[in-house]
């Protein structure tokens, strides 16, 4: 099976829109949770 180009960039940019629509999905079900700028930033919450 031969991949080219075209149908990998077609592949990445259906793979990377999902992927944006799935972290704004978990952000918006976790808007209220306290403490999520210091989950973000990689630092400890306490």
């Amino acid at each position: 099976m031969d991949i080219d180009i075209r149908t990998f960039s077609i592949v990445m940019g259906f793979n990377n829109v999902l992927q944006v629509i799935l972290l704004f999905f978990l952000f918006l079900m976790n808007k209220t949770y306290r403490g999520m700028g210091w989950w973000a930033g990689g630092l400890p919450g306490w």
